[in-house]
């Protein structure tokens, strides 16, 4: 079954350089039939954190998030130079995976722009 909701939360950059690495931090949150917002236990949980090309479609990257504060939802993932190699407009998602159900935030959008030289 899979989910999808507004289930992240920080503060992440959505505009840097071609070849920046920048790290992401999430906090993983489900809302209840209350309409009230917790922490995913993310113990045995995978988070793969993806962005996708908004002109093409096409995977720019699929990056698996290192959990670092489990029972409050918490993850973090760190783009290589790779993933950042190319300009243009991307549409982020957090995907968790977790005791066989998929949990998908929301679209957002991620801007990466062309390094200059000084």
């Amino acid at each position: 079954m899979t989910n999808t909701t507004d289930l992240i939360t920080g503060e992440n950059p959505s505009l840097f350089k071609q070849g920046e690495t920048p790290w992401y931090y999430f906090t993983i949150e489900v809302e209840d039939s209350n309409g009230v917002f917790s922490a995913l236990p993310l113990t045995g949980a995978t988070v793969y954190f993806k962005a996708d090309n908004k002109e093409t479609g096409e995977q720019k990257w699929k990056v698996t998030c290192e959990i670092t504060d489990a029972a409050n939802g918490k993850c973090k993932a760190h783009l290589s130079t790779t993933d950042t190699d190319a300009e243009g407009d991307y549409i982020g998602e957090v995907e968790v995976q977790k005791d066989s159900e998929i949990y998908k935030s929301l679209d957002f959008r991620i801007r990466i722009l062309e390094a200059r030289n000084s």
